[in-house]
């Protein structure tokens, strides 16, 4: 939309009305800002049209790939148009999850974007663009569990460690479902990663008899939470969550002169002012005897020389 996108998971969007994608090579700083040394990649979605149209569809695919995705644009007088699209996708995991039974849940999106566009003259207009996104990625963290035993790790000899989860069943003769291949999930808490994503622009477009002066200003809210089963196995023994926050906002002004004479000018502004915050490792700990999915209290007394055995291999492990 002519917008810089600092942010990596701002991209994880989907484009139910896309119009138009541009791959251009080599530094293009002159046009489109900051970190635009290699090319860039330019993607345009469909404005708001003075002509009623719309677009559905729907499909199926294996692991129950259900997607919906359309738009609907039209005017609301002779001077503003209006345009909506929206997606919606569910996808199951190629795991089975043999914990809570059925297939292990792979992706889950949702996308709602809004355009209204103010056209008082055929040289002047005004566009104005809201979005907001919500992404669930279950393949982003591999949501395969950790065997019974671990014998080595990328070629590494481990010997014969017991997973932590594992060991603390075994601990307390409380049996608990493990995974065998890679086809097979068996976790306390499903890891993956939750993307939230809001924002909108404002842009103008001002045609004169010297060349087109234009004006693009931009926030973006995106918001992550990674939830990682720390063990990997149906043993509730605690989460860790990688949380992350970034919000950028942009403003560009560009003027493109008419051609004098064979030459042209160009010339721009523009600023990024972006703040990324990082929650690492933020711990669950041990969740208490009597909660669901096989929780377990910290072992104590004679077997706490297990439970650091135990808790060596799962770091191995990892």
């Amino acid at each position: 939309e002519g917008v810089y996108h600092p942010i990596v998971g701002t991209q994880l969007t989907e484009l139910p009305d896309v119009n138009q994608i541009e791959i251009l090579k080599g530094p293009q700083g002159t046009f489109y800002g900051a970190n635009s040394e290699g090319g860039a990649i330019i993607i345009h979605t469909l404005d708001p049209q003075f002509k009623t149209q719309g677009m559905m569809s729907a499909s199926y695919g294996n692991f129950n790939d259900m997607a919906v995705k359309g738009y609907i644009t039209g005017p609301i007088n002779d001077q503003i148009a209006v345009s909506l699209a929206g997606s919606y996708e569910n996808k199951d995991g190629f795991r089975r999850d043999i914990l809570r039974g059925g297939p292990a849940l792979c992706l889950k999106s949702y996308l709602i974007r809004g355009k209204l566009l103010w056209k008082p003259t055929s040289n002047f207009s005004v566009n104005l663009i809201g979005y907001w996104t919500r992404r669930f990625d279950g393949d982003l963290f591999s949501s395969s569990s950790v065997p019974g035993r671990i014998h080595e790790l990328n070629g590494i000899p481990l010997g014969n460690f017991v997973p932590l989860g594992v060991a603390l069943a075994n601990y307390y003769g409380v049996p608990i479902p493990i995974a065998h291949g890679p086809y097979q999930s068996a976790q306390a808490v499903p890891s993956g990663g939750w993307f939230t994503t809001y924002g909108g622009s404002l842009q103008l477009k001002w045609d004169t008899s010297f060349g087109q002066l234009s004006s693009v200003s931009a926030y973006d809210h995106t918001f992550q939470d990674g939830p990682d089963d720390i063990g990997q196995t149906a043993a509730n023994i605690g989460v860790e969550h990688d949380r992350t926050l970034s919000k950028s906002f942009v403003q560009e002004l560009n003027f493109v002169s008419k051609k004098f004479s064979g030459f042209q000018v160009t010339a721009g502004l523009f600023m990024l002012h972006e703040f990324d915050g990082y929650q690492p490792q933020n711990f669950t700990d041990f969740e208490p005897a009597n909660e669901p999915n096989h929780g377990f209290p910290p072992p104590g007394g004679p077997g706490t020389v297990n439970f650091v055995a135990a808790m060596l291999g799962l770091a191995l492990a990892c």
